[in-house]
């Protein structure tokens, strides 16, 4: 026999279906963040791939090189990414 507890306007039955609704819940909430995680970490490496390949076109054996040089594809790109070339532009003066 069932027997139907009310408690703060949740109901449950004695066998434990609230507390299956809240491990259901968490799982869906657990899922979600690992799901946004997973597209996080792919958007980023996609980013990077796609940031190599526009470098490697502009610099073509200059990058092979500089990346040989410094040990490291992210070592070997920081030279080269556009964002190091606009910080260390010299500024005209006024």
């Amino acid at each position: 026999m069932k027997r139907t507890v009310s408690s703060d306007s949740r109901s449950w039955t004695s066998t434990g279906t609230q507390m299956k609704t809240i491990e259901t819940q968490t799982w869906i909430i657990i899922a979600a963040v690992v799901a946004l995680g997973l597209a996080v970490i792919g958007a980023w490496l996609y980013t990077r791939r796609r940031q190599s390949h526009k470098l490697q076109e502009r610099f073509g054996p200059e990058y092979e090189r500089t990346v040989s040089d410094l040990g490291s594809r992210t070592k070997g790109e920081y030279p080269l990414s556009p964002a190091v070339e606009i910080i260390t532009r010299p500024t005209e003066s006024l």
